[in-house]
């Protein structure tokens, strides 16, 4: 059974909502979190409010994917990694064809670590994730991060790199719409020294 989640009250100011808002008509905020780049402008105890108001929501609707995303990203922003894997994997089990997941998934894989210090494990099964991510939705940040993984864990370990080469993950993700504040996003939630890599991202 699918079910809609209704926010009554706004997680941030605590105002009552009117039916059909995605909007707070007070303090402005988006009553539905659904991307970490929005939520990476607001402060921590912020993000808290709002993982707070989805918590209590989840102790009755515990399968919503919509409201599981939304908790697995305030996990995310927290660095609460391993809780927001499991929130997105949730959403997967419910909803497997919401291509964010995919990618939200792998970042809580990474835990903001450099993607040169991954396991093999760790690697392979963020790709595994990102090729369905992609299937679905073909994305600009999808093949970025997919390139950004062949490159810093399989070229610079000295590792075999295997198809899709990095250079053509990049070059479809050149061809795709960017959204300039989601690539931000990604890439502040990765541990990148090389700027040459930073570039490419944002040519």
């Amino acid at each position: 059974m699918n079910v809609t989640l209704k926010i009554v009250e706004c997680p941030q100011c605590g105002a009552p909502v009117r039916q059909q808002r995605q909007q707070c008509e007070y303090c402005q905020v988006a009553l539905k979190v659904q991307t970490l780049s929005y939520l990476d402008h607001f402060d921590q105890s912020s993000v808290k409010k709002y993982l707070q108001h989805y918590k209590s929501i989840h102790t009755t609707f515990p399968d919503v994917p919509e409201l599981n995303m939304s908790i697995g990203l305030c996990h995310l922003n927290l660095g609460l990694y391993d809780m927001a894997r499991n929130h997105f994997l949730k959403v997967i089990e419910v909803e497997p064809d919401r291509s964010e997941a995919y990618y939200y998934v792998s970042l809580s894989i990474i835990k903001k670590r450099k993607p040169k210090n991954l396991n093999l494990r760790e690697a392979k099964q963020i790709e595994r994730f990102l090729e369905i991510a992609i299937r679905i939705t073909p994305t600009a940040k999808f093949y970025y991060l997919w390139a950004i993984l062949k490159y810093e864990y399989y070229y610079k370990n000295g590792l075999r790199v295997t198809s899709p080469h990095y250079d053509e993950l990049f070059a479809e993700g050149h061809a795709c719409k960017k959204d300039h504040s989601e690539l931000k996003s990604l890439l502040d939630h990765l541990t990148i020294e090389d700027p040459a890599l930073l570039k490419v991202v944002f040519a």
